[in-house]
């Protein structure tokens, strides 16, 4: 039952246009900052750092802090629900 809890919110957190946005950017450009994520996909650096919690919660996304500086890529460890979807973007 544990594995059907993580696999619902790796799909929720996946289950959103903005989030997909921010995964094929993260896909192409490999690890980026908030504000160049929010800047190329045209939402706020606020609601872009909302989505980018939401997907490190589900595990999607790792963050490295680097002093004042944090940049996001997408975790190797790939849960086997989300890479059809990471593939196709």
């Amino acid at each position: 039952m544990e594995k059907h809890i993580h696999q619902e919110q790796v799909l929720k957190a996946a289950a959103n246009r903005r989030r997909i946005a921010i995964l094929a950017y993260l896909k192409s450009h490999t690890t980026s900052t908030v504000t160049d994520i929010a800047e190329a996909i045209q939402l706020s650096v606020q609601t872009t750092s909302k989505h980018l919690q939401i997907l490190r919660s589900a595990g999607i996304v790792i963050d490295r802090r680097r002093g004042m500086s944090v940049s996001y890529r997408i975790s190797l460890a790939q849960d086997e629900i989300l890479k059809p979807l990471l593939r196709s973007l």
